[in-house]
């Protein structure tokens, strides 16, 4: 059935039993008879009066598969106790902390009906930026007072600093609803203020509480770019949702990303601060403008 490779070829016939199960004769016991049937005996027995150099081969192969196994085994001795060490010191790691390569330049582009409230967060704490905001012909000229004003209300956080190493430009257009971010022309944009937000606490830390590793504090921003994105009355309905149980700060009782990213949206709807507690706006109201 299956064909085996010779290994060592030898001459001799070798004596097979003529059925499968052989009893002893209880009346004519013969001592020689059961030697002479028993193959193994007999292979062995042949293998012993042969000169073979391809025996002696196989022999010097199987020494040396036998010292690289012992080998081997020492070898999965010593990694098995590193391993067992490293768990018992898994506890004592610290996470190393990523580090975010600031950008020479950013542009952000962004509709006139959506100013860049939580931008003011950012610009008072970091220093060395310089803020710089265009106008596109295709805005209305009734929008443009609003865009204006803005600037005007907040002239000494949106302009230039002579040590400036972070150039900003804010760039309105009518073309899309929703803020973008370039850091280059060959780069992806970063589209919605909360996915924005979430880029500007890494890569400028320390400014908003953010914890890119909490799986709830991201799930409350994917509430706001939902509440960015959706209908007025789904923005009503999202945004009662969010302070079930609450008046002060959404997350574990303290401002975090989350309440900026809110109060920003809050800022863009006509009647957002009837939807929120008022505690809740006037407490961000004095932290972020």
């Amino acid at each position: 059935m299956y064909h085996m490779k010779n290994i060592v070829s030898f001459q001799e016939e070798i004596e097979l039993p003529k059925c499968m199960y052989r009893l002893k004769n209880p009346i004519e016991v013969d001592e020689n008879d059961e030697a002479e049937l028993n193959i193994r005996d007999q292979v062995t027995k042949f293998l012993k009066k042969m000169s073979n150099n391809g025996l002696v081969e196989l022999e010097n192969r199987q020494e040396k598969l036998l010292t690289k196994l012992d080998d081997l085994y020492e070898r999965i001795k010593t990694i098995s106790s590193l391993c067992k060490n490293s768990q018992q010191d898994v506890k004592t790691l610290v996470k190393p902390e990523k580090e975010f390569i600031k950008p020479n330049e950013v542009v952000m582009f962004l509709h006139p009906d959506k100013l860049p409230w939580f931008m003011n967060m950012f610009l008072k704490t970091i220093n060395g930026v310089n803020v710089s905001w265009h106008i596109h012909s295709s805005v209305p000229s009734v929008k443009i007072a609003k865009v204006e004003s803005f600037f005007k209300k907040f002239q000494a956080l949106y302009s230039s600093q002579l040590d400036g190493k972070v150039n900003f430009r804010l760039i309105f257009k009518c073309e899309s609803a929703a803020p973008e971010l370039k850091i280059s022309s060959l780069s992806s944009p970063i589209i919605g203020s909360v996915n924005i937000l979430r880029y500007l606490c890494l890569v400028f830390p320390n400014i908003v509480n953010y914890d890119y590793d909490d799986y709830q504090i991201d799930g409350l921003l994917d509430i706001c770019h939902q509440l960015e994105m959706d209908s007025v009355k789904n923005k009503e309905v999202l945004t009662t949702e969010m302070f079930t149980d609450k008046t002060g700060f959404i997350y574990k009782n303290m401002f975090s990303i989350v309440d900026l990213a809110l109060f920003n949206v809050i800022k863009q709807m006509q009647m957002g601060t009837k939807l929120v507690p008022k505690k809740w706006y006037n407490d961000c109201e004095k932290i972020i403008l």
